[in-house]
Formats: C-alpha cells, sequence, structure tokens
C-alpha cells in the first residue's frame, strides 16, 4: 500500500475520530452531572446548591457552556433562604490555546443575579462556610507540602485563566450590617471589566443606582495579580458621578487586599452638596458650587498625609496640609491652612425662619417673634457635646487674609486650635476689625472632672458705628469703642456655665455721637420725654461725650459696678444686677439732665428675668425728683484708674459725679404733679418695649 493512501486512512480515521467525539459530546445530556456538582458544592462549603435550569455545550473554536436558573443556600441564620441567585452564567472559552495549557476565557456573562451579604449582631458572616473552616482546621495540623512542589509543571494544577471581558447585567447586591444597623443596597445595570490577562490592565466601565440613587463611571484599574501582591503598587484612574458630584481618583495603592498603602490624588466638585442628601440618606446644606482636591498618601493604620488641599466653596478658599496619626491610642490630626477670603454664608444655609430686618435695623423671624425655650429661660441647659473634645488630639493653625461673618469683614487672623485629651485651647487669637485689633484667647477644659472655661478677650480702637452698620444691625452709634471681657466657669452647659461664671466686662467708648432717629426707633419709636433727656431737641445727631461700663461677675451674679453713657444733653447711670443662675434681673437706669428745662428725670427699674422683663419707675426716685433733690453718682478710684487700661482717665465725663452731688438742690418743676402722670406712664411702656426687645436680641431669645 502505498504512503499515500496509507495518509488518507489516518486522515479519515482522525477526522472519523474527533467527528465521534464532537457527537458524543453533542448527544451528552450535562444535566445529568447536577446532582455531583452539588455534592462538591455541599463538600466546600457546607451548604445546598441547586440549578433549575439547563447545563447547555456549544462547540466551536470558543466553545461556551452556560447555565440557569442557579441557587445557592443562605446561612441557617440568615434573612432570607439564598445567599445567591442566578438567572443565567456563561462562559466562552477559546479552544486553541488550550492545547499550550492556556486558559483563555473570551467572555463571561452575568445576568440577573441577587448577592445577600450579611453580618450579624454578634459577628457572625454569610460568607463565612462551616465545612471550609473545618478543612481549614485541618490543614493546619497537616505538614506543610514542599513549596517547590506548588504550581510546577506536571503537578495538575491549572493554570491562571486569562479573562478578556467580563459583563455584569441586572444584577443587585445588598449589604446588611444588623450592628450596625447599615443596609445598603446596590443595584447593577451594567459593569463591563476588559483587559487582557491577570498580568495586564483593566478598562472598567459601570452604570449602577446605590439606595435608589444613579452612580455611574469608569477608568482603568491595575492587573489582577497585583490585588494580592503585598510588594506592588496597584495603579488606579477612575471617575464617578454620583448625586450631582464628580469624583476623580488618580495614583496607587500598596497591597490592595491589605490597604497597606495610599498615594492617590483626589478631586472632587459640584454645584451644590444638598444633591447628595438621597445619596447619604440624610439632609445635607445646599453648599455650593464646591471643589475640593488633595493627595493622599500613607499607611491607614499608621500616618496619613493630606498634601496640597484646595477647597473652594462659593467664593471663599482654604488651602493646607494636614498629618493623620493612626498608631496611637486615639487618632493626632496637625494641619496648617491659609486662605485669601472666607465667607461664612458660603458654608450656612438660611432656614426657613430667616431673620427679616425690621425699621430701624433691628431683626425678627418670618412670623415675627423667636420661640423661647419650654422653661422660659433664655441661656440653654442642654449637655454641651463635649464628649467628641476626647475623641481625638489636634493642632490646627489658621492664616487667613479676610473673614465676612454677617457682613462684618475679619482680617489678618492669626490663630491656633490645640486638643490635648479634652483640653482645647485657641491661642493666640489675633484679627483686625472695624479699623481696631481683636486679641485673646479661650481654653475649655473638658478632661476635668467639671468642663471648665477661660475666656480673655481685647478689643482695642473699634469703629463701633462701622461694627454696626456693616453688620445691618443699626446706624446707632459712632465712635471708638476699647472692651476688655475675662470670663471663667465651670459646667456642662451653657446655663451651668452662666451659673458659676466669674470675671469682669469693661468697655469705654471716648466722644462720638448718636443718630437721633435710630435712637428713637431702637428703644421703641419717639416716646418723647426720656428720648429728649438723651437727645435733648430734635436734630439729625446727637453728641455723644463718652460710655464707660464695668460688669464684675461673681458665681454668676452679674454686678454692674459702673455704667453711664454722657451726651451734650443728659448724663444716664445705672446701677444693680444680673443672677445668671435664675437669671433675674435688677437694674435701675437714673437719667440726669444737664438742663433745668428737663425735669423728668425718673429713674427706670428693670426687673424680672432675661425671658421675660418687665419695667417701672422707681417710686424712690420720683418723690426725689418731686422734692428737687439731684443725687449724682460717683465712681471709686480704683475704678477710675482701672479704666485707664482701656483708654479712659479721670478727666472722662462718664467717670465724673453729676452736678448736684451731695444733695444739691435742682429747680423743682413748674407743675410736677402734671409732668409725671401720663408723659411718664407712656415713656415707661415705650422703654419697656424696646429694652425687652434689645435683651432678648442680647440673649438670642
Amino acid at each position: 500500500m502505498r504512503l499515500s493512501t496509507i495518509l488518507k486512512v489516518v486522515g479519515v480515521l482522525v477526522v472519523a475520530v474527533i467527528v465521534g467525539g464532537v457527537i458524543v459530546i453533542m448527544n451528552t445530556d450535562f444535566n445529568q452531572y447536577k446532582g455531583l456538582i452539588a455534592e462538591k458544592v455541599k463538600e466546600a462549603t457546607g451548604r445546598n446548591l441547586s440549578i433549575a435550569g439547563d447545563i447547555e455545550l456549544e462547540l466551536s473554536f470558543t466553545p461556551s457552556l452556560s447555565v440557569s436558573g442557579v441557587r445557592f443556600e443562605n446561612a441557617e441564620w440568615g434573612s432570607k433562604p439564598d445567599m445567591l441567585s442566578v438567572e443565567k452564567f456563561s462562559a466562552q472559552v477559546a479552544l486553541l490555546p488550550l492545547l499550550s495549557n492556556t486558559i483563555e476565557v473570551d467572555h463571561v456573562l452575568l445576568q440577573g443575579a441577587e448577592i445577600l451579604i450579611e453580618r450579624e449582631a454578634d459577628g457572625r458572616a454569610n460568607f463565612v462556610f462551616d465545612a471550609a473552616a473545618k478543612e481549614s482546621a485541618i490543614k493546619k495540623d497537616e505538614p506543610p507540602a514542599s513549596s517547590s512542589a506548588a504550581g510546577s509543571p506536571g503537578d495538575g494544577s491549572l493554570p491562571i485563566p486569562i479573562v478578556r471581558k467580563v459583563l455584569i447585567e441586572n444584577a443587585k447586591l445588598t449589604y446588611r450590617d444588623v450592628g450596625a444597623g447599615v443596609t445598603e443596597t446596590i443595584v447593577l445595570k451594567k459593569i463591563s471589566l476588559d483587559g487582557e490577562g491577570p498580568q495586564s490592565p483593566v478598562n472598567l466601565t459601570f452604570d449602577m443606582t446605590l439606595n435608589g440613587q444613579p452612580v455611574s463611571g469608569g477608568g482603568q484599574l491595575g492587573p489582577l495579580d497585583g490585588l494580592t501582591d503585598p510588594d506592588k503598587d496597584w495603579p488606579l484612574k477612575l471617575t464617578v458621578e454620583a448625586g450631582g458630584a464628580k469624583v476623580g481618583l488618580d495614583g496607587t495603592i500598596r497591597d490592595p487586599a491589605g490597604v497597606k498603602g495610599f498615594n492617590v490624588g483626589v478631586n472632587v466638585s459640584g454645584e451644590s452638596l444638598a444633591n447628595l442628601s438621597a445619596l447619604a440618606g440624610a439632609p445635607v446644606p445646599p453648599i455650593g458650587p464646591y471643589q475640593v482636591s488633595a493627595k493622599i498618601q500613607g499607611d491607614p493604620l499608621q500616618a496619613l498625609q493630606l498634601a496640597n488641599i484646595g477647597i473652594k466653596v462659593g467664593k471663599s478658599d482654604i488651602n493646607g496640609d494636614v498629618k493623620v496619626n493612626l498608631s496611637g491610642k486615639k487618632p493626632s490630626v496637625d494641619g496648617k491652612f491659609t486662605s485669601q477670603l472666607i465667607d461664612l454664608a458660603d458654608f450656612t444655609k438660611p432656614s426657613s425662619g430667616a431673620t427679616e430686618k425690621s425699621t430701624g435695623g433691628s431683626t425678627s423671624t418670618s412670623a415675627g417673634k423667636t420661640p423661647a425655650a419650654a422653661d422660659g429661660r433664655v441661656l440653654p441647659n442642654d449637655p454641651l457635646p463635649l464628649d467628641a473634645l476626647k475623641l481625638a488630639n489636634a493642632k490646627i493653625g489658621l492664616t487667613a487674609k479676610r473673614v465676612l461673618a454677617q457682613g462684618i469683614a475679619i482680617e489678618n487672623i492669626v490663630t491656633s486650635v490645640t486638643l490635648k485629651d479634652g483640653d482645647l485651647q485657641v491661642a493666640p487669637m489675633k484679627a483686625e476689625i472695624s479699623n481696631g485689633t481683636l486679641d485673646g484667647k479661650v481654653r475649655l477644659n473638658a478632661a476635668a472632672k467639671t468642663p471648665a472655661l477661660d475666656v480673655g478677650v481685647k478689643a482695642s480702637k473699634i469703629d463701633l458705628g462701622k461694627l454696626l452698620t456693616d453688620a445691618e444691625i443699626t446706624d446707632l452709634l459712632e465712635g471708638g469703642l476699647n472692651a476688655q471681657v475675662q470670663l471663667k466657669g465651670r459646667g456642662s452647659s451653657v446655663r451651668a456655665l452662666a451659673a458659676g461664671l466669674d470675671g469682669q466686662i469693661r468697655a469705654v467708648m471716648g466722644e462720638g455721637r448718636v443718630k437721633t432717629t435710630a435712637l428713637d426707633t431702637f428703644i421703641g419709636g419717639p416716646t418723647g420725654v426720656i428720648t429728649k433727656l438723651v437727645t435733648g431737641d430734635k436734630k439729625e445727631f446727637t453728641v455723644l461725650n463718652c460710655v464707660v461700663s464695668q460688669t464684675d461677675i461673681k458665681q454668676g451674679l452679674a454686678t454692674l459696678t459702673a455704667a453711664a453713657v454722657d451726651t451734650e444733653f443728659a448724663r444716664n447711670t445705672g446701677k444693680g444686677n444680673v443672677n445668671l443662675r435664675d437669671e433675674s434681673i435688677a437694674v435701675t437706669v437714673d437719667p440726669e439732665p444737664k438742663s433745668a428745662t428737663l425735669n423728668l428725670a425718673v429713674a427706670v427699674k428693670i426687673g424680672g428675668t432675661l425671658g421675660n422683663p418687665s419695667y417701672g419707675l422707681d417710686e424712690l426716685s420720683v418723690l426725689k425728683k418731686l422734692g428737687g433733690a439731684v443725687l449724682g453718682i460717683g465712681f471709686p478710684p480704683a475704678l477710675v484708674l482701672g479704666m485707664g487700661e482701656l483708654g479712659a482717665d479721670g478727666d472722662n465725663p462718664c467717670l465724673k459725679p453729676a452736678a448736684g452731688k451731695g444733695g444739691t438742690s435742682a429747680p423743682s418743676p413748674s407743675n410736677p404733679a402734671a409732668s409725671v402722670t401720663k408723659g411718664v406712664e407712656d415713656t415707661v411702656k415705650g422703654v419697656t418695649e424696646g429694652a425687652g426687645k434689645l435683651l432678648k436680641r442680647l440673649f438670642g431669645n
């Protein structure tokens, strides 16, 4: 027989074998192996696997295997019967590479999958399998196999497959953590991953919803074999869009499985944070437009650095660097920030009851009133959130060229905030405001058995007129103000701190002027008599010679040691106290006219409480004024010397006794009875209304 004939016969036999094998495979019912597959899964996991649909094989140069109706049992304690259910799974494998012991999967399709990941309050997780754990425990007692044998040629192990494309459609992932009270649901409309193998980058695109909100994006990830390599930096470059925000990530992660290090640039931008409310599951303020960028570097278990931080919100900007040390008992934060402009309006949201300007520059809510506390007190008794000060240590420095707060420009700010084991200190605290300066420090020590507050602030040469006008409060005053505040207290609420407060508040204002019409409005309207004592005959401005005030506070009792307002027409003094323990008021304001023609200088008593003040005439003062006696008030020398620190000396008219001190008689009113009746009653009523508004504004009610 000739060689050509032999070759033809061999060829026919080979083809016949191949065709016969194909026919056998095509006529094999792979569904008969369902039981065997379920048995092996049971052995490996301890749970049941069921395949309701058919197992199908299509032969070609890229044969495909598909299966449908797959269900994998959940843990016995799980909230649902199935941990995993799949409508359809299919994979396409290249045939020829198998001859060289290479598995190339051209395409993997997963449709209609539902995955439930859950963890109980006791720490049990449904992805931990009992049988696998037992087998792992047995293997720990066995001697380890030779490392040289693992994965060596001829050991029967399969090579890592090359998967070129994975497509997931209409899948749902639910994460449930009972202990944390968290349930998150991700609906994967479509996820596509493309790559050339385990050592090649992976291109990613996705379109899904998180808790009902759309999330989409894409980019490039590092190779799959880098996910578990502790010595490699795994690259990623992604863009994510969600809730109106666009997030960019570009950098590397060291050992993604163990997350040993970051070197990732982050950029976040959007029109308003409020668009993230639905995604966050809680209301988010409408802050924006915003842009935040930073470079995150370091080990999340040891220390992280946020370098080149750039924050832009509206017109405001903040730049800086932060280091976070996570290796100690509590986190420690160290940062420095700079800013050209911080406008607090960019970070605050007007409430539905936003204040509206009323006549004369005062404010009121849209309903006309601000509701008082339930117990009628002005100072709140709610515990301050001081425990938060014990969660971390920090040292933050800020240098800002300009800060806008309610229309007031605060410039050249230099401050540092230090937090150590619950002890918060703000020092230095320097700034320029309204052509003057502020210098002070604040300490709130929450580490003490009873939290302690210590405040010291000095204001020098403040242009009070500019301050009040810029704040859109009133154009009542013009003049320079010097003030000093020293306060100490202990307590866990504002009310408790006030009840034990010690310290002193002093203020001196030199020559200035009062806008007459503004004063009328500010103290309750043009009531005529008392207003005239301050301003004299009507004109646009009244000369203000000085204002001096000193309040000494001991154990919550604020005593008005000195209070005087001197104008060209009258000198007005005050005395009394405000008890911060119960918020009661006992203050007397005594107008002393400089002209005999202004004869209704009747003292006014302010009583009641901060939440509900009351006003009336001082009966003794009425009798003395009717009898013609004028009682001047003089201040002790020590007080005069103390006021010298704030720019007031013995020549200050507010520190001099009124004319007639010592009981010198002044001309009696020509008709005292008629003068003191209706006119004074109307005056006190007007002052009562005006002063009530002022006190409520002062104490936030």
